[in-house]
Parts: structure tokens; C-alpha cells; sequence
């Protein structure tokens, strides 16, 4: 096979896997679509494959929210973090060397 002919296969594959499937986070339908594609892909190739069953869970977020002084910010949750409630001080940061002290 050509090196042409590798690199459109890569792109193919990568296309499907990152813009086809809108997200591959664990326990999500788009994850267990990119296991079968990856696993139809190798069996293809001449590969043994097995996909283990295991259970797990799939992250949504309810919601999330920011509010400083009545004004309110669109935020997002990152996947699979805890709730809270939290109040505590605004701290106005200039800096990369200001957030990492």
C-alpha cells in the first residue's frame, strides 16, 4: 500500500473518530461506537479482537453556574466532577506567574 493511500486511510479514520463522533467519554454511546468501529477496523485487518462487557456509567451534567455580585457567567462542568455550592472571594489575576503562586 501506498504511503498516499496510508495517510488516507489515517485521515478517514480520524475523521470519523473525532468529528463523526461528537464525544468518546466513557460509557457514552459515542465511546462504545468508536470501540465498535476500532474493533471492526482491526477484525478487518486480520486482528483477534475482543471488546470485554463492563459497567460503567455515562457523566451528564445538570447543570452549572457562576454569579458574581448578580451578574451571571456561562460556565460548564467538567466531566465526572463532584457538585458543591461554594462562596468565597473574587481574586483579579494579571498573570500566569500570579495563578501559579
Amino acid at each position: 500500500m501506498s504511503q498516499k493511500t496510508w495517510e488516507s486511510k489515517a485521515r478517514q479514520h480520524l475523521e470519523f473518530l473525532c468529528k463523526t463522533i461528537d464525544s468518546r467519554r466513557v460509557g457514552s454511546s459515542g465511546n462504545q461506537l468508536a470501540t465498535a468501529y476500532a474493533a471492526d477496523i482491526l477484525n478487518k485487518a486480520g486482528f483477534q479482537v475482543e471488546t470485554p462487557e463492563f459497567s460503567c456509567i455515562d457523566w451528564t451534567s445538570e447543570s452549572a453556574s457562576l454569579s458574581i455580585n448578580s451578574e451571571n457567567f456561562s460556565v460548564q462542568s467538567s466531566p465526572y466532577s463532584l457538585g458543591c455550592q461554594v462562596e468565597a472571594r473574587l481574586q483579579v489575576l494579571q498573570s500566569v506567574e500570579a495563578l501559579e503562586n
